[in-house]
């Protein structure tokens, strides 16, 4: 079922890759993708307080933070707070992230995927903090 999720999301039908992610959480309550999934559509369709809602599902049943899912789930959390101009918020997930990314076992075979992580969100850390110190300097 998760494949089906995955081709609705490839199409951009983000209601019905919700639709279908709801019927994997009803069967598998305790797998933290279906939850990050599900708040990665919401994303999508601009529902960021809905988004970080189920974010935050994903993390309460997430084993490790290190992780895969568990860092991506931090990174689009922090996304979806910072859409919602709760900068510090998304600022302390991207630092999770961060960690996340570090604590794991960061071998030969993984480095790239890690490096080119952390610039992204290094990336998204940079903007977040360049709207966070406009807001003051308006203020």
């Amino acid at each position: 079922m998760i494949e089906k999720g995955l081709k609705l999301h490839k199409k951009k039908n983000y209601e019905q890759e919700i639709q279908c992610y709801n019927k994997i959480i009803k069967i598998q309550p305790n797998w933290a993708g279906a939850y990050y999934r599900k708040g990665i559509a919401l994303l999508k369709i601009l529902k960021f307080s809905d988004a970080v809602f189920w974010f935050d599902k994903s993390l309460g049943v997430s084993k490790t933070r290190s992780c895969p899912i568990a860092v991506g789930t931090l990174y689009s959390k922090g996304r979806a707070l910072s859409h919602l101009d709760r900068y510090n918020d998304a600022l302390f997930c991207y630092d999770k992230a961060l960690d996340g990314l570090t604590m794991g076992h960061p071998t030969k075979r993984f480095l790239p995927g890690t490096i080119d992580s952390i610039n992204f969100i290094l990336t998204e850390k940079i903007r977040v903090l360049k709207k966070l110190v406009k807001k003051v300097t308006v203020n």
